[in-house]
């Protein structure tokens, strides 16, 4: 998105919020295409003239869960539902505010501003009262009249899905086919069938409201940006003729999600942005990144840190912040929405490319996806995807590393708990690498070394799959296949690196150090309980233990500690429910650098802190 900067664009942009203007006839008249959306990290509502033009900012509440909206059928009410209550605004501007609002609902707004809302209807009845559509137990969609014969339609994905136009003429849905779904309309009789679009592959599209005349349908689908199966939903408005479309939002580089979109016909008055997601403070020799969200893992290249948002239940009904890359020296930020992405995790940098995975796991269902970032690109890239079940199998991702910007990455297949083949890839410029078979998970890859943890041993392969050396783990009590050996204990569990020079695993509260080349041992030293390996650089290691960050030089056996106020998260509390930080801080480091990241309550303005400083 362009910004206008400059002192006659500050001004340019304050009468433009003052008057709620940005198309050439005016904001009084003008027709607005009203949805809510997320790019900012949190949910608000925003809108745009049908020719996607104009964009304004309609609500600055900075929801957790996505405004549910409702226009009456000639577009003069508009009603938003939040959680805090309803708001119609009619076609003057007035807003009217009420208190109560379920988000779980559908709402219906009338042209006298009265809002309903439904919930769990089985049917969807025309405005006229002369036809109900339904789904049924295979999720076939019927059309029927009142009191009727029904007419079988197609498979159909869900009742909530089906819109009908304003006079009743013709009823939108998602039709479900092998790989792709297919937004289609059809006339209460049966006939008229046809496909107005196509969702991509992975990806879902659906209508949502119809313009008052009947001529374009509001729609949400899947951008189309390279991006493979990471999608994030966008705004469409297509033609009933299905020989229109045009997308009214696009989620990169700035602009989220995008969804619930509707017509609406009056004035809409922009609001002010709230304050800045993130900005950059000084404190003496540090400089601090402070946020408005939770910050999780951190990683320090050069002159560069990617940060990555702290993780969250997967069912838990917020959006996900974005993955930022920050220069300390500047106070720059660039930052890329991150798709649906409830549990990031496993972040690595090198200055030019991140990777990192984005998890959606939940209960026995595995369901990841190893995201790939360029800076300067303002679009991610999906390299490899993994679903399934513990229980009965899947394709499953098996780790992954990152060197000199060559992704290398490790997927399996399984069934039962049996390995029917496993292979390694790598994507990069050196070109492909595949191991005939792989034995374990993805460690670390440095110097063209692949470090694969299997069973209770770190084997360091070249990259033809050839073993040079491996490293003996220590017998502890584990269950499960030796690809994937599950630790009662979380502590046995080892944590693995491996860098250019130095190879390090922490397990069982003991470091050992290795020499990356031969695999002859640097030394073994004890740890604090609940100690956890973060980085490693040249002769160093960083821990993590607390709220203190440990640095161990590994030639002169001495520590360097560190204290920071970080705020300590339950994710059982009321404060900051269903967050789950992996430790109350994080760190990385390049050569004399650190970074640190942490958060302070989450009942302030900016609890997220990435301090940049020099080591002591």
């Amino acid at each position: 998105m362009r910004r206008i900067r400059g002192p006659i664009g500050v001004a340019a942009l304050v009468l433009a919020i003052l008057c709620g203007c940005g198309h050439g006839h005016g904001a009084n008249s003008a027709n607005w295409v009203v949805f809510a959306s997320d790019r900012d990290g949190r949910w608000d509502v925003y809108a745009v003239h049908p020719d996607g033009s104009g964009l304004i900012r309609v609500t600055a509440r900075r929801e957790e869960m996505a405004p549910l909206l409702a226009s009456s059928p000639r577009a003069e009410k508009l009603a938003i539902v939040t959680s805090a209550g309803t708001t119609v605004v009619d076609a003057n501007g007035k807003r009217t505010s009420r208190p109560g609002g379920d988000m779980y609902a559908t709402p219906d707004v009338s042209e006298k501003g009265e809002v309903t809302l439904a919930s769990g209807e089985r049917t969807s009845v025309s405005p006229d009262g002369l036809h109900e559509a339904f789904l049924d137990a295979h999720h076939r969609l019927w059309i029927r009249a009142i009191n009727g014969r029904a007419h079988k339609v197609a498979p159909a994905a869900l009742t909530s899905q089906l819109v009908w136009s304003a006079d009743g003429s013709l009823l939108a849905f998602t039709a479900l086919r092998a790989r792709h779904a297919q937004l289609a309309v059809v006339r209460p009789d049966g006939s008229g069938f046809r496909v107005l679009r196509r969702s991509l592959e992975g990806s879902d599209v659906y209508p949502n409201s119809w313009a008052p005349d009947g001529k374009r349908l509001l729609a949400v689908g899947g951008n189309h940006a390279g991006v493979g199966p990471a999608l994030l939903d966008q705004v469409w408005s297509i033609g009933v003729d299905s020989r229109s479309a045009l997308a009214l939002t696009h989620a990169y580089p700035d602009g989220g999600e995008n969804i619930r979109p509707v017509f609406f016909n009056g004035k809409l008055t922009a609001v002010a942005a709230p304050p800045a997601v993130q900005r950059t403070t000084r404190a003496g020799a540090r400089t601090v990144l402070r946020t408005r969200y939770l910050v999780g893992e951190v990683r320090l290249s050069g002159a560069r840190v990617a940060v990555l948002p702290l993780p969250h239940n997967a069912q838990t009904p917020r959006p996900t912040f974005p993955f930022l890359v920050w220069t300390p020296k500047s106070g720059g930020t660039e930052s890329w929405p991150i798709p649906a992405c409830a549990w990031p995790e496993g972040l690595l940098f090198d200055g030019q490319v991140a990777a990192f995975d984005c998890n959606n796991s939940c209960c026995d269902t595995v369901d990841e996806a190893l995201l790939v970032l360029h800076v300067g690109d303002p679009i991610p890239f999906e390299v490899a995807r993994g679903q399934g079940s513990f229980s009965e199998g899947g394709t499953f991702l098996a780790g992954y590393g990152l060197d000199r910007g060559n992704v290398v990455y490790a997927r399996l297949r399984e069934a039962r708990q049996r390995v029917l083949w496993a292979s390694v890839w790598r994507l990069g410029g050196q070109g492909p690498m595949q191991f005939e078979m792989l034995k374990g998970r993805v460690a670390g890859y440095s110097n063209r070394r692949v470090a694969v943890l299997y069973g209770r041993r770190i084997s360091v392969l070249d990259e033809s799959g050839h073993q040079l050396y491996h490293i003996a783990l220590p017998r502890t009590k584990t269950s499960g296949p030796p690809q994937d050996l599950y630790y009662p204990n979380p502590g046995d569990e080892p944590q693995v690196l491996l860098r250019q020079d130095v190879g390090a695993v922490l397990q069982s509260r003991r470091l050992r150090a290795w020499n990356a080349r031969t695999g002859r041992s640097l030394g073994s030293w004890s740890v604090p309980p609940g100690s956890k390996l973060e980085a490693l650089q040249g002769k160093r290691a960083v821990i993590i233990v607390g709220k203190t960050v440990r640095v161990l030089d590994l030639t002169t056996n001495k520590w360097k500690i560190l204290r920071f106020p970080a705020f300590t998260i339950d994710p059982a509390d009321g404060v900051a429910m269903g967050f789950f930080p992996e430790a109350a801080i994080r760190a990385d480091l390049d050569g004399q650098t650190l970074v640190v990241s942490y958060n302070r309550s989450p009942r302030t303005a900016e609890p997220g802190r990435v301090v940049f400083m020099r080591l002591p």
